[in-house]
């Protein structure tokens, strides 16, 4: 991955994703939490008693994949991560 697209891809993380810091009982969790899944997808992710509902990947998530999957001897789509 060359430094201009590495620095794109950190950007848009930065600003597009929506970004959540769920309360716990001792009020926000000290860091922000994204849970990202294939489109239709309605698993929750949780951790410490909390619960974060799905976003659908974005468009940049998925030409992440694209670029590395294949990396990771993934090259066929229907064998990547769904979340």
């Amino acid at each position: 991955l060359d430094e201009a697209s590495a620095k794109r891809f950190m950007e848009v993380a930065l600003d597009a994703v929506q970004w959540q810091q769920p309360e716990g009982s001792w009020g926000p969790i000290p860091r922000m939490t994204s849970w990202m899944t294939n489109q239709g997808c309605t698993c929750r992710y949780g951790y410490g008693g909390l619960r974060i509902s799905p976003e659908p990947y974005n468009d940049w998530i998925l030409e992440i994949m694209k670029l590395c999957m294949p990396l990771c001897g993934l090259a066929n789509p229907e064998e990547w991560p769904n979340s």
